[in-house]
């Protein structure tokens, strides 16, 4: 995969909209492995071309955002993935509604990581008397139902037969 990115970087510049779609699968990949940090960077990456490509509003941004969030909170950094998910969770609402599947998700993963964010302060405060840290610290895994999102930003529904 790394090989085929530097290609296309090659042929078509850095600012490439399937430089996206490559930093996504990478990033997913990294992540799948257990490797969050890099994996966010990946994933950051194609969130900033999502954003210069398709506006902050749209579903793909909000995806990318709802992957970031995943990676920070295998990184143990439950405050930043909060703001991601709370942008996702915006996005969605206004796009499907609050009786959407996608928006109950995004819901659910926002309380989960509300509520990692309090038990993670309250280990910092009183580290003895409160869970150990690594129970904080999980890889969150990335659905199968968003790992397919990445293809279907990639190909458009018309070719996916």
């Amino acid at each position: 995969m790394y090989r085929a990115k530097y290609l296309l970087q090659l042929i078509f510049g850095p600012d490439h909209l399937e430089q996206a779609a490559f930093d996504i699968n990478i990033g997913l990949m990294l992540h799948t492995k257990g490797d969050s940090q890099n994996s966010q960077k990946f994933l950051e990456s194609a969130l900033k071309l999502h954003k210069k490509f398709h506006g902050t509003g749209s579903v793909q941004v909000a995806m990318c955002n709802i992957l970031v969030a995943r990676a920070l909170a295998g990184n143990a950094d439950f405050r930043e993935a909060m703001k991601y998910q709370k942008h996702a969770f915006e996005v969605y609402s206004e796009k499907y509604g609050e009786d959407d599947k996608r928006t109950k998700d995004c819901q659910a993963f926002l309380s989960k990581l509300t509520q990692k964010a309090v038990e993670l302060q309250k280990w910092l405060q009183n580290k003895e008397k409160v869970v150990p840290i690594w129970s904080l610290v999980r890889l969150y895994p990335i659905a199968p139902s968003q790992r397919c999102w990445p293809l279907s930003m990639v190909f458009p529904p018309h070719l996916q037969r």
